[in-house]
């Protein structure tokens, strides 16, 4: 529902009450200008695209170096950095002297791992470039970024397996002025550490151990890398311009019956087929 500001408050409240009447599961976003007060929970509205966020993301992701406390602290419920009325964020990128690829890879990471509902527009998937409208939105081009567009896959993956990712808290741990993030994120007793490296150096974080509950290590949803205690800390460590997913997993103690079993069990076909081949050798 675009411009909603152009129609009195009341015609929204009853067209948003015939619809969820007709269909309870039906989802209606929001697009309004900057500074309306229409409130959503007293008219019906699912979500509002938050266009503060838009603005505050194409300045701080389509270069490094910057930081992303100021993302974090835009409430809305609906993120994006790309949409019909802007510069493309691929633009921005290219006149930063940026690697468009390299810098939209951050900002989904962003999008999708912090809370709030990502929005993906049209054309992102293949780097589109574009300046101001109309250009900016020409016609579909069936063209894509095979290297984006898996990353897309992953990252939609991770949010629609992981409840964490979608409904769970976020808790900041550590957030640097040129743009390192660390953030924690639970739902339902299941933890996960987001880390988001928007800078050009690699960056290090500890976490004590005993912030955490049992004996555990942190593996990457990405690189499959595993981070386990050492001198009672986990040390976190991510090159520039990369992000990463942890979970929280048990340490599995040694099994004691299966390493018998994998032992045992090739030893005893061993001695069966050598006391097996005595006996033919005996009755020759």
């Amino acid at each position: 529902l675009r411009n909603m500001e152009s129609q009195p408050l009341a015609f929204w409240t009853e067209f948003i009450s015939k619809i969820k009447d007709n269909n309870e599961t039906f989802i209606l976003i929001g697009d309004i200008d900057l500074g309306d007060e229409l409130n959503h929970d007293e008219i019906g509205i699912d979500f509002f695209m938050d266009h503060s966020f838009l603005q505050q993301a194409q300045h701080a992701l389509s270069k490094p170096d910057q930081p992303l406390e100021q993302l974090y602290e835009v409430d809305g419920s609906i993120k994006y950095f790309d949409d019909q009325d802007t510069v493309r964020f691929t633009r921005l990128s290219l006149e930063n002297k940026e690697h468009p690829v390299t810098r939209l890879k951050i900002a989904l990471s962003y999008l999708y791992l912090t809370p709030g509902v990502p929005f993906i527009y049209y054309g992102t998937e293949i780097v589109q470039d574009g300046g101001d409208p109309p250009i900016n939105s020409p016609l579909m081009n069936f063209r894509t970024d095979d290297e984006l567009v898996s990353f897309i896959s992953k990252l939609s993956k991770m949010r629609t397996t992981i409840p964490a990712l979608s409904l769970g808290t976020f808790e900041v741990l550590h957030s640097t002025d040129d743009g390192f993030l660390v953030g924690k994120r639970s739902y339902e007793g299941e933890s996960f550490i987001i880390v988001i490296n928007n800078s050009t150096k690699t960056q290090k974080f500890t976490i004590p151990s005993n912030d955490f509950e049992g004996e555990i290590q942190l593996r990457g949803l990405f690189d499959d890398e595993v981070i386990k205690d050492q001198n009672q800390n986990y040390s976190i460590i991510l090159d520039r311009e990369k992000a990463e997913v942890y979970q929280l997993e048990q340490v599995m103690g040694i099994n004691i019956p299966f390493i018998i079993m994998i032992i045992f069990v090739p030893l005893a076909m061993v001695g069966f087929f050598y006391v097996n081949r005595k006996k033919h050798q005996h009755k020759e």
